[in-house]
């Protein structure tokens, strides 16, 4: 709070807060302040080297990505590896929601849109993506939709892009550069499973494991296309995409 009174601070108090900081703050007084709060294991300073999993086999570079910074912020490689994946599937649905948002000019909608994809590109490292998605954040603020249409056009190119880019880094990184047909089916028969106990938090973590593992790439398009029908809840049309998919897998 901008409020320096002590009734301002018993006001937040009692309105449920568990502490108050006034501005302005130096980052001394927050990190205090966060040790005061949370456990020491529970904090990532850093100037700390990240945490090292012997089982994952890191790639030294994604083109676009600063691995060492991501690694920085996320303080083990293991949680790179998993804001990795999670941005992946960023990267996997949120175009068509931008575009969407472009064409209805649908402005506020998409400030938040990119908003959020830029404290995912920032954290796992991926700088100039972060930047050119600020620069329309700030198109889109200004209510520039022309200039804003330019920009998302190129945004949508590079996501794509750092899609195929971060999708081999996983593979990679987690042994499976070959992917097993049979891991992969039996990960869509567990999204299947999820979906017909109403378990849609279950699917999107099947889903995210399932990119974990990899994707074929003969079913790259169709898990794509799945991918899609989870975000939209359109559960009819995941579940018929996933007999798909096993289709293609059990005929090649």
């Amino acid at each position: 709070s901008s409020q320096l009174t002590q009734e301002n601070r018993l006001d937040c108090q009692s309105a449920g807060a568990d502490d108050y900081l006034s501005r302005e703050l130096s980052f001394d007084y927050l990190r205090a302040k966060i040790k005061e709060w949370f456990e020491d294991n529970r904090i990532i300073y850093s100037d700390e080297e990240p945490k090292r999993d012997e089982e994952l086999q890191i790639p030294e570079e994604i083109e676009g990505v600063e691995i060492k910074t991501g690694m920085r912020f996320m303080g083990s490689d293991r949680r790179f590896l998993d804001a990795l994946t999670s941005f992946h599937r960023t990267l996997t649905l949120k175009p068509r929601m931008l575009e969407g948002c472009i064409l209805n000019s649908l402005l506020n909608e998409y400030k938040k849109t990119i908003h959020d994809i830029r404290n995912e590109a920032r954290m796992v490292g991926a700088s100039d993506f972060a930047r050119l998605l600020f620069k329309a954040e700030l198109t889109a603020r200004n209510g520039d939709l022309n200039v804003t249409r330019e920009y998302t056009s190129q945004i949508v190119d590079y996501m794509e892009k750092l899609r195929i880019d971060i999708g081999m880094f996983i593979r990679k990184a987690s042994g499976n550069e070959n992917v097993s047909k049979d891991i992969f089916i039996d990960n869509i028969i567990n999204i299947k499973e999820c979906i017909n106990l109403f378990d849609l938090d279950g699917a999107e973590s099947a889903a995210r494991k399932m990119e974990s593992e990899g994707i074929p790439d003969e079913v790259s398009k169709q898990v794509e296309q799945l991918n899609i029908y989870l975000e939209d809840v359109a559960m009819d049309k995941v579940m018929n995409k996933c007999d798909e998919c096993i289709e293609i897998m059990q005929r090649g």
